[in-house]
Order: C-alpha cells, then sequence, then structure tokens
C-alpha cells in the first residue's frame, strides 16, 4: 500500500504582541487495509455508554462491542449526556466502517499516486458532502448557489486552516463570508480530510480510496461552532485509469 505524503504549512500562534508563523510539517498519511481495521478495532473495544429506561431515572449500562452498541440501540436505550451522544456518533461511524473494510480485499492495481507529495490538491472540491449546520442557524443562509460556482475547484486552489490542522489530517477552507445579521463574524466552511485506505472495495480489482474526517461551518460566535458535535463522513473514491477523473461512489 502506499503510506506517506507531506505538505508544508505556517501554523500561527497568536501572543499580546501579533501572530508569529512557525512552520510545521504534517504527514497525512494513506494506511493499508490492515492497519485501519486494527485502528478502528482498537477504538470499539473501548466502548461507551448508554442510558436504559425512564428518562428522569435511567440506568446506566456499558457497551463494548458493535453487537452489543446496537442491541442495545434496538431495546430504546440513548445517550443521556452530551459526551455520550458524542461517542454514540463516532462508535456508529466505527462499527459502519469496520462492517464495510472487513468485506474489502487487496487491490491489483491502483491509479491513485498517493506517493506523490500534496497529491490530494488535484482532488475536485466537489467530493466534499454537505455541511452540517446547527439547528438555530438552519434558516440564517444559504450558499447552495456558491457550492456550485466552487465545487469544480481542485483541493489546491483552498486555503489551508491551519488552527485545524495537524498530525495526519489536513482542513481546508471551501468557502467564507461575513454574518451581518448577527454577532458570528466570519463563517467558513471547513473540509478536514484525515488518514484513508486503499482497497478494492467492489470486487473489481482496482483501488478505491476511502476518506474520512469532517464537513462543517464554523464561525466567530462566541458560544464556538459545536464542531465536537459533528457526525462527520466517510466517502469512497475511484478513479478507472492513471489519468481519468475523481469519481464519488458512495
Amino acid at each position: 500500500m502506499k503510506t506517506v505524503f507531506r505538505v508544508i504549512i505556517g501554523i500561527v500562534f497568536s501572543s499580546l504582541f501579533g501572530h508569529v508563523v512557525v512552520a510545521e510539517e504534517i504527514t497525512l498519511r494513506v494506511v493499508s487495509l490492515e492497519e485501519r481495521l486494527e485502528t478502528l478495532r482498537a477504538g470499539i473495544t473501548k466502548g461507551g455508554y448508554f442510558s436504559c429506561g425512564e428518562f428522569h431515572s435511567p440506568i446506566k449500562v456499558p457497551y463494548d462491542s458493535c453487537a452489543r452498541f446496537r442491541s442495545l440501540k434496538g431495546h430504546g436505550c440513548f445517550s443521556y449526556s452530551t459526551a455520550d451522544m458524542i461517542n454514540e456518533n463516532r462508535y456508529g461511524r466505527m462499527c459502519d466502517e469496520v462492517e464495510l473494510l472487513q468485506k474489502a480485499r487487496a487491490p491489483s492495481v491502483e491509479y491513485f499516486n498517493v506517493d506523490s507529495p500534496g497529491w490530494w490538491r488535484a482532488l475536485p472540491a466537489g467530493i466534499a458532502p454537505g455541511s452540517t449546520v446547527w439547528a438555530e442557524d438552519l434558516d440564517a443562509f444559504d450558499r447552495s448557489a456558491e457550492w456550485e460556482l466552487l465545487k469544480g475547484r481542485p483541493l489546491g486552489d483552498f486555503e489551508i486552516a491551519e488552527m485545524y490542522s495537524g498530525s495526519e489530517e489536513v482542513a481546508l477552507i471551501l468557502d467564507k463570508w461575513i454574518d451581518r445579521s448577527g454577532d458570528c463574524g466570519e463563517y467558513r466552511d471547513l473540509f478536514v480530510m484525515r488518514r484513508g485506505v486503499l482497497a478494492d472495495f467492489d470486487a473489481d480489482g482496482v483501488a478505491e480510496l476511502r476518506i474520512h474526517g469532517v464537513k462543517m461551518y464554523i464561525s466567530d460566535c462566541p458560544t464556538g461552532s459545536m464542531e465536537h458535535m459533528y457526525s462527520g463522513y466517510a466517502i469512497t473514491l475511484k478513479k478507472t485509469s492513471p489519468d481519468g477523473p475523481v469519481q464519488r461512489v458512495d
């Protein structure tokens, strides 16, 4: 499997005297199918908790397997605290991902040249899923027209969000605008990509690229953007020839 590509970015540190830019190397890896499964299974064994019974006097019940997790949900158990809700979203995604990856196979041919530094820059922005916004802002803005103009551009055209980028992930600002009707200042449409895996998901012998991360709106609101509540995404990308277009297949 292909392994590493690197991109140099500046990380901005704020101080009372302004901003100091420090160059730091970020590594965003494409890992083997076996390594990705091992990481996911380790996360699954850490488990979490559901609350079962009456809402006002629930009993806390642990889960540490996908079967247990789904059984408790099927019996009406629920996440009581914000932390439990976040863990439920994360855990459910891991279970779905393990189920998918267990069916994948090693490919015979790979057309994604992930050994090339910055290869992701050529990916079309249109691979990004739609953003989820918090409930009170659902009617506050509609950026669909702007997104139609942006999504045909390559990801390399977009600004890197330094404060959200780090080890094994890169964050791009796909769109930004000023909130002129409230106190939220600048809105930013953020697309975060994390480690991926190359594998054959459809049994045709050709490697598909599976990437995951989060797509969200963030802002300068004093209450924050609640990015920790977002459910994230996982998408599969396909190329059928070395110079062919990149297509989303899910």
